[in-house]
């Protein structure tokens, strides 16, 4: 059974969040799997981005827009298995590079690589 946080193919504005962390990656120098698909015993949820290294030691999975009611499930399955989730705004289905490094910074970084030249620890939030 696959209920996905998307759907088992991504929609339009999935698919722009995909490209822009896709694009965010390439300039970036992150890691980071454009879709993504988490599997566990609830089922398979279609994520339009891991970000890995960033806000968890298993990285931030990303929603696009708001949370419509199959995401509550991915979101919670998620959290259970790890990660941090955040639901972006429309914005992100476009790269802008001050903003996705504002977003990474106030996710933080948990890799055990050396931190990105770019990455200034200040989180939006404490």
């Amino acid at each position: 059974m696959n209920e996905s946080a998307t759907s088992s193919t991504q929609s339009p504005a999935d698919s722009d969040f995909s490209s822009a962390w896709t694009q965010a990656s390439r300039e970036l120098g992150i890691a980071i799997e454009a879709p993504f698909t988490l599997r566990t015993a609830d089922g398979e949820f279609v994520f339009p981005a891991l970000i890995r290294e960033f806000g968890s030691p298993f990285g931030t999975l990303v929603l696009s827009g708001a949370i419509r009611g199959h995401d509550k499930r991915a979101f919670a399955a998620a959290q259970a298995a790890g990660y941090f989730v955040s639901v972006l705004a429309d914005g992100y289905a476009r790269y802008d590079r001050q903003s996705f490094i504002e977003t990474l910074d106030d996710w933080q970084f948990f890799g055990a690589q050396p931190q990105p030249s770019w990455y200034s620890d200040t989180p939006w939030t404490s």
